[in-house]
């Protein structure tokens, strides 16, 4: 459960060690910042911006929990995927 809460904030890197996910954050961040712009000028501002962020985190967090627990106990006769080695196909 620990990892399927902490992937929005930590993933592996290229180098196989544990990093921060700049890019989920980056994006909810970017996307909290376009989602501005749909709004009356009197509503904009950062706190428009990090609230949509964290709802995105929000639901990055409850997509790993499906995933993880609600889908595999649905799906029990499909098989894993093997894991593609790195440069292959």
């Amino acid at each position: 459960m620990i990892h399927a809460l902490r992937t929005p904030f930590v993933c592996k890197g290229d180098n196989g060690r544990w990093q921060p996910n700049y890019s989920s954050l980056g994006g909810y961040l970017a996307s909290g910042a376009i989602s501005n712009a749909y709004y009356p000028q009197s509503n904009r501002g950062p706190g428009l911006v990090f609230s949509t962020a964290l709802v995105d985190v929000g639901a990055s967090m409850a997509n790993g929990l499906i995933q993880e627990f609600v889908l595999r106990k649905l799906t029990p006769s499909v098989k894993r995927q093997p894991q593609l080695e790195a440069g292959g196909n």
